[in-house]
């Protein structure tokens, strides 16, 4: 689910905050991160299970950091927003059963909110 996602968004075509926007909607509509609360939940039971989601988290949290610098965002902004993005994105798409139509609107204002300027 992970490599899916950072693959789309890496091939997007468009500017560096609309990269973040395309993913955040794959992500939450399409519901890529749908199996990250059973996961969350199985990790805590088979150490095998917590290295590779561990490894999974991190290079999310990576990939997030990188395009919100190539969004113009120094090093520590862009690490401290992808993070946001990154457990966001996860808890929404697992936890929040709203319509189609409301997770658009919410992922707008969500996007405007971490892509505004520091």
């Amino acid at each position: 689910m992970t490599d899916t996602a950072i693959i789309a968004a890496r091939e997007f075509q468009g500017s560096p905050t609309d990269r973040i926007l395309f993913l955040m909607e794959s992500v939450v509509i399409g519901k890529i991160a749908r199996y990250d609360l059973p996961i969350a939940q199985w990790v805590k039971s088979d150490s095998n299970a917590k290295i590779i989601f561990k490894r999974a988290v991190k290079k999310r949290f990576e990939f997030a950091t990188w395009m919100f610098a190539e969004a113009g965002f120094e090093k520590k902004q862009a690490a401290a927003r992808g993070r946001l993005m990154v457990t966001y994105m996860m808890a929404e798409s697992t936890l929040i059963p709203d319509s189609v139509s409301k997770r658009k609107e919410l992922l707008k204002l969500k996007h405007a909110i971490l892509t505004a300027p520091e």
